[in-house]
């Protein structure tokens, strides 16, 4: 490759970044599928997801990195969301190992201490039919995943509001209370002042984290 034509590659790469970044901005947030758009079902996601939010699906980008060469999120996200999770990768995960590329994805960012939700567990559709002891050792498995940080997203709580802000404060509680709203849904990493959550206890307004 000529030093002209490896310039030319390196703005390129640059400028599509600079896009991407751009496009991104105008979302008030931006979550993480490891999935594809195919395979999601993407109705039940924007069910769980803020108004207007952003979602960048790792399989539909093959050159995205989940994780740098430093154990960081290649990206502030606003939260990791796994779609589904089929028996097999449950059960490897659940023994600290994956044989395909989501599944180190999910085992890579465990072990980084990044939390993961998960959309559907494949074993549940199995409640009615699934012999005793077969039911309790996936449930076994779900335990223990909740003890490595994937746990399941929370569906969306009837008469709830998402708010979509990245701190909560006081006057933001007394404004859900004049709307009469009873549970304010939040993202994980949205910060709740003190004060707010005092005032969220007394005027009874559940703060539920997705």
């Amino acid at each position: 490759m000529t030093e002209a034509a490896l310039i030319e590659q390196i703005v390129r790469k640059v400028l599509a970044g600079i896009r991407e970044s751009a496009s991104l901005e105008s979302f008030s947030s931006c979550f993480l599928i490891l999935g594809t758009r195919e395979n999601t079902d993407m109705e039940k996601l924007t069910a769980h997801l803020p108004t207007g939010a952003a979602t960048v699906f790792t399989e539909d980008r093959p050159g995205l990195q989940v994780m740098d060469p430093v154990h960081q999120p290649s990206r502030e996200y606003e939260g990791i969301i796994l779609p589904s999770l089929s028996m097999t990768a449950m059960a490897d995960l659940a023994l600290g190992r994956a044989t395909e590329k989501t599944g180190h994805n999910v085992l890579e960012l465990l072990m980084s201490g990044y939390q993961v939700k998960v959309m559907d567990f494949e074993y549940t559709a199995f409640r009615e039919a699934a012999p005793p002891a077969l039911w309790q050792l996936y449930e076994s498995y779900r335990k223990t995943l909740e003890g490595f940080g994937l746990t399941q997203l929370a569906p969306p709580a009837k008469g709830a509001l998402t708010v979509q802000k990245k701190l909560v404060t006081e006057q933001e509680i007394q404004r859900l209370h004049q709307q009469g709203v009873s549970r304010a849904r939040i993202a994980e990493r949205t910060i709740v002042t003190s004060l707010a959550k005092d005032l969220a206890d007394a005027l009874g307004i559940e703060i539920q984290r997705f």
